[in-house]
């Protein structure tokens, strides 16, 4: 399936046309209205044109609007039987083969519809905070892993640090003592699984089957409640963190963004590189490494989302098993972000070698307790979020003085950051930002809310 639209008539039923791709000289066009508050699925129309070995097309098309056919919702939400088409057509003109396509075709656009998800969340007996999302159109699980940890919770001197940590729990544990026995379980498991650490927080996640879900969180509940950090790991993984800083450094495209941060924010954690300098992981140690896992990695600051094949209960139980025994501490408490009014606007410049100039034009966003941030999503997109995008037409289309080129909103618990950037053709760059200033200001005037809020900051 290459495309499906749907529309909402806001009258309890969705309209739904999905669209294939050839698929073996197959090709198929699907429309029906589905009334989901009872479950009925009124048959609009489908086409099914099928070019058989012998040679000539064999065509099938329905469109009797007083065609109904009942939705089971057994059949499509809980692994049972596909719905049972009810259909005036003679089964001598509704082709087994026409039949089967309606069935895969209804049942991907009846689970895409199903999506308003039901979430659930309590709380462990030692505080952590769990979330259970139950998925029953996969076959895989999910296992999300945030805690309250991140570039926002560290001073100066220790800036890096919580990347660091994130690198350094793969390195083995209590359980899984060895690195590379602990990477091979999880491989084995035909799954995949990262980490990652951001502004707010660090994230681990392991996704595999339903029935192998359990191994995976052993393993990973191992690395996050006893990671041994062993002074030769300690030692070891600064080289790969500060070739991961280098590689971030020596390349523009993701260069300029950490410039930016450092002159909208100045000298507070805010401003500073999630993954450190240099020099401070170099001087970071073994003792500093466990003090700052100790105080931070702890019941209070660990958030457990299970989503995916499983229940309510099978969430509970899990998060129960493998969590239930991080011990309590205390509540991670964080600078907060101090606001940027600057007098007048700084620009920051970095000469490298290279055919294009990369940059960020940067100003004050919205916080994620803001009710205009949903605008400010929309006014990102229509600025800069596609083929369709004002700055994609102008900057790209209309004058080619760019390949790549977009706006997008960072949104944070205390900040807020709205960004148009890209790189640009070296002769243009001034010519290209008086265009897009040009777009930005003209976007201005829509939505209230964002505009009071911005500041013609960069």
């Amino acid at each position: 399936i290459t495309s499906v639209l749907a529309s909402d008539g806001n009258d309890g039923k969705i309209t739904v046309t999905a669209f294939s791709d050839t698929y073996e000289s197959s090709y198929i066009d699907l429309t029906f209205s589905f009334d989901i508050n009872n479950s009925i699925l009124i048959h609009k129309k489908i086409t099914i044109t099928k070019a058989p070995s012998g040679g000539s097309s064999v065509n099938v098309s329905l469109s009797n609007s007083a065609q109904v056919v009942k939705c089971f919702s057994n059949g499509y939400l809980g692994g049972g039987e596909l719905a049972k088409i009810t259909t005036d057509i003679t089964q001598s003109n509704y082709s087994n083969y026409s039949n089967y396509c309606f069935d895969i075709l209804f049942h991907y656009c009846y689970n895409i519809y199903n999506m308003n998800l039901k979430y659930k969340k309590f709380v462990l007996k030692n505080g952590i905070r769990a979330i259970t999302i139950p998925m029953k159109n996969t076959a895989a699980i999910t296992s999300l892993i945030l805690v309250r940890a991140g570039s926002h919770y560290e001073s100066k001197k220790f800036s890096g640090i919580f990347h660091y940590v994130e690198h350094l729990v793969f390195k083995g544990s209590k359980k899984y003592p060895n690195a590379y026995e602990l990477r091979t379980i999880l491989d084995g498991l035909g799954g995949s699984y990262n980490a990652f650490t951001s502004t707010e927080q660090t994230g681990f996640y392991i996704k595999t089957t339903a029935d192998n879900v359990e191994k995976g969180l052993d393993v990973m509940s191992d690395f996050l409640k006893n990671p041994l950090f062993s002074a030769t790991e300690v030692k070891k993984e600064k080289g790969p963190i500060i070739e991961e800083l280098r590689f971030r450094n020596d390349t523009p495209q993701t260069d300029v963004y950490r410039l930016f941060l450092e002159i909208f924010y100045g000298n507070q954690p805010a401003g500073q590189d999630t993954g450190g300098t240099e020099e401070t992981i170099r001087n970071i140690t073994q003792s500093d490494i466990k003090s700052h896992f100790d105080k931070f990695y702890n019941a209070n600051n660990i958030i457990a989302i299970f989503a995916g094949d499983l229940s309510h209960a099978k969430g509970i139980e899990l998060a129960n098993k493998f969590f239930g025994d991080v011990v309590e501490g205390e509540l991670a408490q964080k600078l907060p972000v101090l606001g940027t009014k600057p007098k007048g606007r700084k620009v920051s410049i970095k000469y490298q070698e290279a055919q294009q100039t990369s940059f960020v034009l940067g100003f004050n966003g919205l916080n994620i307790g803001d009710s205009g941030i949903y605008s400010l999503i929309i006014l990102s997109d229509i600025l800069g979020g596609g083929m369709s995008s004002r700055l994609f037409e102008e900057v790209r289309d209309k004058r080619g003085w760019a390949y790549a080129i977009s706006a997008d909103t960072i949104i944070g618990s205390d900040y807020g950051l709205f960004l148009i950037g890209g790189g640009l053709t070296n002769n243009k760059l001034k010519d290209a930002l008086r265009v897009i200033i040009k777009e930005r200001s003209e976007e201005r005037r829509v939505g209230k809310e964002c505009r009071s809020r911005w500041s013609p900051y960069h």
